[in-house]
């Protein structure tokens, strides 16, 4: 069996640096994955921050060596944002 985290992309309290943190203590505490949600609008608030779910991912595949990386969904076709 494989275990593995989902980490939201948006939030209030959400950084690019913590989400790299994250990958990275994912990575040295044994998990196999780090999947990030691919939203482009957090729902949540007045105007939280929302990062891009595919650079996040890259700044993550550079610090790490082994750990699964992937959104856990791929929207082909995005629609204009509010």
């Amino acid at each position: 069996m494989r275990h593995g985290l989902e980490i939201s992309c948006g939030g209030a309290s959400v950084t690019v640096g913590g989400l790299v943190a994250l990958g990275e203590l994912a990575e040295r505490s044994g998990w196999d994955g780090v999947f990030l949600e691919d939203y482009l609008i957090h729902h949540a608030g007045d105007d939280p921050p929302t990062w891009d779910p595919w650079l996040v991912l890259a700044a993550v595949a550079g610090r790490t060596e082994r750990v699964r990386l992937a959104a856990m969904r791929a929207a082909v076709a995005r629609g204009p944002l509010r």
